[in-house]
């Protein structure tokens, strides 16, 4: 984990969208969803984050309480 990590915001469940876009291009990213306050949205977004790394074998590290995790392949 030694490269800069690209930061993606995600304020609202319906920016979703952008997720998939960088699922697409990489798989290691840090995803900030402090703005998001509904803690059902929260779910929601989290909920997608894990499936997709889970089935791309993909690690998750929160770095903070408030909302910001690493997305990333295991080094090897």
């Amino acid at each position: 984990m030694e490269s800069e990590f690209y930061t993606i915001e995600i304020n609202s469940f319906a920016e979703i969208a952008r997720l998939k876009e960088v699922f697409e291009i990489q798989n290691k990213f840090a995803l900030d969803i402090r703005n998001l306050a509904d803690r059902n949205e929260r779910r929601r977004v989290m909920d997608f984050v894990t499936g997709v790394a889970f089935g791309r074998d993909l690690k998750i590290k929160s770095i903070n309480k408030e909302g910001v995790f690493l997305i990333y392949d295991e080094i090897k």
